[in-house]
């Protein structure tokens, strides 16, 4: 065991600090993680964690980074306050990220020496302890010392973090009294062996009622199953398995009959492009079918994608974008997908996307993606990321439907066809570019979809003027669903001077971004984009600011492009594009500095 000093005393950090844990995945310290996320959580302190995992089973490096802001940042955060090091291989890595003055933990058993006289150290023989306890699960036990070092460094309130034993463990007895008793062995050989006062504590703040935890994939899995989703298909990848699992998971509970059967259908397809196929054929059947995959089964789903545009076939697909191209990096957050899904498959086709920023969106646009792809006769997506889908996020729960569900223009009687004026299955009877369409089994002709050239009567046809006139049809549908889709989220400065548009999961990062912005004196007005094709109230946005940062996380400035196409040509020089991607959740003050170097550029 040992605790070391050899720098001078700080000024103590309430609620504001980063806890960086490295160690190897399969270790068994996602539980460990959790219990200090969910203390943490329970004790009323605004906290986030970020899990950063290897796309393998075992072995690999990840980090779990927990951040603590009375500000309720979310990000990353600039440096890290408290490391603890588990893992051989990044070891000296990890030790040399750390900045002077921070606070290490080791485990003294990996063998590797800590040669940073200007941190605070301290070192237990973690996993040789954990024999002492279970020496088949000493490897999995051990990370349970370093929950208790950390609860008394910090002072994680006791009955919060037995709540939390509890609820990783789900109750289990044996398994509760094991992890408890290796968190108070290594609580309490910190207070015999560190002599140096933390500078970093939690402080109880009043817990929202209500509130919890939950990922944006399993929001988005609740969502689906309230907007009634009655088809799902799906074929694993990360980092979108756990969207479909959560489906599969609260089906019994809240999907079930009196009988005990399902009122979903779900099927594990072969390939992504047969899970989407069979949701194109829930959808010409008249069912809710939906899939979810990341960028390479968008690639693979290209060509029944471009079908069910053309077609008119209502479906969802949700992508929880992973970093790309090809296999990339499957573990990591990226926002690369938004050209990818607005205009997937060939020749001229637009998608209508629908991009949430926190859970409670991915919730709500879980259900209301049914309603659009029903009402617009189209494919709609969902496009969430790693960081949203997979990490834990604070919820203050979910607004419910409270309208009936929108079927579109569905054709179900007789006399509901009799009244529709030479009815045709692509004929756009009342100028907004949707037809009507007839479902089978209701007994009323026809029920064809035709993916290949065709008229008004959805006949066959190479016509040119009639291909011209369709692809025009389809344009102004997709053109007059901007209105209908979610509006931008803005938050306004009175001066109108710099503005800042943004999507999905940056949402997290955006208000530590402005306070970093707002200390050299700018004023920042903030503009969220939460589907394509874009809001009229984005155009409104940017007329009336001087300056422009369109800002997201990707290489090439996705957004910025799509905002190039859309808006009036006037207005593009107004727009500036920062864009950066290196496979981590947006840390505030890189894109922050990036915006101000921007601005210096545009006022040269």
């Amino acid at each position: 065991m040992l605790a070391r000093m050899c720098i001078p005393e700080m000024d103590v950090s309430i609620n504001d600090f980063v806890i960086n844990v490295a160690t190897a995945n399969g270790t068994g310290s996602q539980s460990s993680n959790l219990i200090l996320l969910n203390s943490m959580f329970e004790m009323g302190v605004p906290v986030s964690g970020k899990n950063l995992f290897p796309s393998n089973i075992s072995g690999l490096p990840t980090w779990f980074i927990i951040r603590a802001s009375d500000q309720g940042y979310q990000a990353p955060g600039d440096k890290i306050d408290i490391q603890i090091l588990m893992n051989a291989d990044t070891w000296f890595k990890d030790i040399e990220k750390i900045e002077s003055g921070s606070i290490i933990i080791y485990n003294e058993n990996v063998k590797l020496p800590v040669e940073r006289d200007d941190c605070l150290v301290f070192g237990l023989p973690m996993t040789k302890l954990a024999r002492g306890i279970n020496p088949k699960m000493a490897k999995m036990i051990a990370n349970m010392y370093y929950v208790g070092v950390i609860q008394h460094l910090i002072g994680i309130d006791q009955v919060a973090l037995e709540k939390a034993v509890n609820r990783q463990f789900k109750g289990k007895k044996t398994a509760v009294e094991v992890n408890l008793r290796a968190i108070e062995e290594g609580r309490k050989m910190a207070e015999e062996g560190i002599t140096w006062e933390s500078p970093h504590i939690v402080e109880a703040r009043q817990k929202k009622e209500g509130t919890f935890l939950i990922d944006g994939n399993e929001a988005a899995a609740l969502g689906s199953i309230y907007g009634g989703v009655n088809m799902l298909s799906w074929y694993p990848i990360t980092p979108s398995s756990s969207l479909a699992e959560g489906i599969i998971h609260w089906l019994p509970q809240l999907r079930e009959t009196e009988d005990g059967m399902s009122t979903c259908a779900v099927v594990q397809a072969e390939d992504e492009l047969a899970a989407a196929g069979m949701v194109l054929g829930a959808g010409w059947a008249g069912g809710r079918g939906m899939t979810c995959t990341s960028g390479p089964g968008i690639s693979l789903m290209s060509e029944f994608i471009g079908l069910a545009y053309f077609a008119e076939v209502p479906g969802v697909i949700w992508d929880v974008n992973r970093v790309g191209p090809s296999t990339g990096l499957p573990t990591r957050t990226q926002q690369g997908d938004l050209n990818l899904l607005r205009e997937a498959s060939h020749g001229d086709t637009e998608h209508i996307v629908l991009i949430p920023g926190t859970v409670e969106e991915c919730f709500e646009f879980g259900w209301k993606a049914f309603d659009y792809a029903e009402r617009f006769q189209t494919l709609v997506f969902g496009f969430s990321d790693l960081d949203l889908g997979m990490n834990n996020w604070v919820c203050s729960g979910f607004e419910y439907p409270d309208q009936p569900i929108d079927r579109g223009k569905v054709v179900r009687s007789a006399d509901q066809m009799a009244a529709i004026e030479n009815y045709g299955r692509y004929r756009d009877v009342d100028g907004d570019g949707i037809p009507y369409r007839t479902l089978p089994g209701s007994g009323l002709d026809p029920i064809l979809y035709r993916g290949t050239g065709h008229d008004e009567d959805g006949i066959y046809s190479e016509d040119p003027e009639v291909y011209q006139k369709l692809m025009m049809r389809l344009k102004r549908k997709l053109f007059n669903a901007r209105k209908h889709l979610p509006g931008p989220v803005i938050r306004e400065e009175t001066e109108q001077d710099v503005g800042i548009i943004y999507m999905g999961s940056m949402e997290n990062s955006i208000q530590e971004i402005d306070d970093i912005i707002e200390e050299t004196g700018l004023k920042v007005s903030q503009c969220r984009v939460r589907a394509v094709p874009l809001h009229p109230d984005i155009e409104a946005f940017i007329e009336r600011h001087n300056r422009v940062i369109v800002l997201e996380i990707n290489r090439d400035g996705q957004l910025y492009g799509v905002l190039r196409k859309e808006l009036p040509i006037n207005l593009v020089p107004k727009i500036s594009s920062v864009a950066y991607s290196d496979g981590m959740p947006p840390r505030a003050r890189i894109y922050a500095e990036l915006i101000l170097e921007v601005l210096k550029e545009r006022a040269q």
